[in-house]
């Protein structure tokens, strides 16, 4: 799969009607590192969104070390800069397998592209 496009990956999640991981279907456009420090602020505002306990995380990191990931910049105050792109009604839906076990059925009744495919948001290492 690492020569396929994206397209072509999701044409296959498709195909096959298979769910893909709750972390596409709440905007992440990518399952890798959720605190990548490459993040943007988009996603540090999901983060906060989603699990406000790893910028307190993060926070207490930077207090420990007398300094910022960002230049200056604290943890928090990037968050506050940034618009969370979890879409409305997905956060109730899918933060809890997001976040810890996944329990939805492997092969929906219904598939849906997630919010997070093709997306442009620089989420984790790229």
């Amino acid at each position: 799969m690492i020569d396929f496009r994206e397209k072509q990956v999701w044409a296959l999640y498709e195909k096959y009607n298979v769910q893909p991981h709750p972390c596409y279907m709440l905007g992440w456009p990518r399952c890798s590192c959720q605190t990548c420090i490459f993040s943007s602020p988009n996603t540090w505002a999901a983060i906060q969104q989603i699990a406000p306990w790893k910028i307190d995380y993060m926070e207490a990191i930077e207090n420990d070390l007398g300094h910022t990931l960002y230049h200056g910049m604290r943890i928090r105050e990037k968050a506050r800069r940034g618009r969370s792109f979890i879409p409305p009604g997905m956060l109730q839906r899918w933060k809890t397998e997001a976040m810890g076990e996944f329990s939805s059925p492997i092969f929906p009744d219904r598939w849906e592209l997630p919010a997070g495919a093709f997306g442009a948001e620089m989420a984790g290492a790229v």
